[in-house]
């Protein structure tokens, strides 16, 4: 556009073998109009996509677990949940946070993207009582006591030595 601007401003018409001041520059602008008009309205249908992915993604994280607190059963959204609620857990959950096995029947936990073991893990008093953040409850159902939230649970300290390693 810019190239086109400069030729039609310094380049002569061939057929008059003069430089057209008046009309030379019309179609370099013209190019260079319309590239802004596409360029500006990308950016804002771009931009108004952000908007609305960021707008699902919150609707999207809000979800609401059963917690006993205080000795009383109560609801409340999963980035509320504190070290020392017993959590209620059943078939598809992902696990929001570290804890160990309080209650429960057949629960069966694939913990693969944290520990790298391909099977899936049967949880319970007398098998493996632990259970980690991330992992994913694909059978039976129960009660966990919370040990680790966030930055403090083993899918945040994952999380973490990914980001250092990252920036080096």
């Amino acid at each position: 556009a810019v190239v086109s601007l400069i030729l039609g401003l310094t380049v002569p018409d061939p057929s008059t073998g003069e430089i057209e001041y008046a009309t030379g520059w019309i179609e370099g602008a013209a190019i260079l109009a319309s590239v802004g008009v596409v360029t500006f309205v990308s950016a804002w249908n771009n931009y108004d996509k952000a908007l609305k992915f960021a707008e699902l993604n919150k609707q999207t994280a809000k979800k609401e677990v059963s917690v006993v607190r205080d000795g009383k059963r109560t609801r409340v959204d999963i980035a509320e949940v504190v070290v020392g609620d017993v959590l209620r857990i059943g078939y598809g959950d992902i696990l929001g946070a570290d804890g160990v096995y309080v209650a429960g029947e057949d629960i069966i936990c694939d913990e693969s993207a944290q520990t790298g073991e391909s099977e899936p893990i049967n949880k319970g008093a007398d098998k493996d009582p632990f259970f980690l953040a991330g992992g994913m409850v694909t059978q039976g159902g129960g009660e966990m006591l919370v040990t680790g939230v966030g930055e403090s649970s083993c899918e945040g300290k994952l999380s973490a030595a990914l980001e250092v390693e990252k920036s080096e």
